[in-house]
């Protein structure tokens, strides 16, 4: 049996990697592990419990397509940072009798996560993720769409910002529990900076914390 539970740092950082297919025994996928792998197209994350490190896969210019299974715990800093070819991000994944965690254990987006992915076009936040970092999706210039779950209390400075094609964007998404009110306490300054198209956007009662320029164009 593969007991191999940490891909050290910068393991496969600057490869020629062209797919990566981690077991469940994974736990940690180390910071800049396979960034810069700039043929990778393919990432086959385990459904079990991980973190998923710093600039883990940064600048891997090829990746179409990212589902976070159930068991990511965290997505670290920069993990996607200008993964430029992305055009689907999806935290939703169908409920199984065979799948270990049948609930999202995803609670951080890190600061700058999925910053400057320019083919990105929609952005769903379900389940459990109570932080979404700064500059999290900021520099996602095709994302037309937002729809963040009532779980998340916090949205970092800069967040969506320059996310220019943005136009519907939705705070208290009741995914997580049609029956509990939105959580969010903190909308950070600059957070939807320089995303001119907005046309409606609804503030829960629960934040109390709003920061400066939130929606300056």
């Amino acid at each position: 049996e593969n007991d191999v539970t940490d891909i050290a740092d910068e393991a496969f950082a600057n490869s020629d990697v062209t797919a990566v297919y981690l077991p469940k025994c994974v736990q940690t996928i180390g910071k800049s592990a396979f960034s810069y792998c700039e043929k990778l197209e393919k990432v086959n994350l385990p459904d079990a419990r991980t973190l998923i490190s710093e600039s883990a896969f940064e600048n891997c210019l090829s990746i179409t397509k990212v589902n976070i299974p159930n068991g990511v715990t965290e997505i670290g800093g920069n993990a996607f940072y200008e993964c430029e070819s992305i055009t689907k991000f999806s935290l939703e994944q169908p409920v199984n009798s065979r799948a270990q965690y049948t609930v999202s254990q995803l609670k951080k987006i890190g600061n700058g996560a999925f910053c400057g992915c320019s083919k990105i076009s929609s952005v769903f936040i379900f389940f459990f993720v109570i932080i979404i970092g700064d500059k999290a999706f900021s520099e996602c210039i095709t994302i037309s769409s937002v729809a963040i779950s009532n779980s998340v209390t916090t949205l970092g400075e800069g967040a969506f910002s320059y996310c220019s094609s943005l136009k519907e964007v939705s705070l208290e998404e009741t995914t997580v529990n049609s029956h509990t009110n939105s959580q969010l306490q903190t909308i950070g300054s600059y957070a939807f900076y320089g995303c001119p198209y907005i046309i409606t956007i609804h503030i829960p009662e629960s934040v109390v914390n709003f920061g400066d320029e939130v929606f300056a164009c």
